[in-house]
């Protein structure tokens, strides 16, 4: 069995609390806060990211919205 990287070795899943805290101390772009806002908004909480491109009207499409997530989802990690 191969050794996963660090960042695939998360044990527990944190609870809303912890994220909420994490969200209020981490720096976060507004384009991330747009991304996150329409996300919330979105019904069930789901949307894709070419959904969440078109409803932030953020250029580059699904892949600028994967690549915020991406960042967003490393400094949540590292806090």
């Amino acid at each position: 069995m191969s050794k996963l990287p660090e960042i695939d070795r998360l044990k527990s899943v944190p609870s809303p609390e912890a994220y909420a805290e994490a969200l209020q101390n981490i720096d976060i772009s507004e384009k991330q806060r747009q991304v996150l806002l329409a996300n919330y908004h979105a019904p069930n909480r789901t949307a894709s990211a070419t959904e969440l491109a078109e409803l932030t009207q953020i250029e580059g499409g699904y892949r600028v919205v994967n690549h915020l997530y991406g960042k967003l989802g490393h400094k949540l990690y590292d806090y």
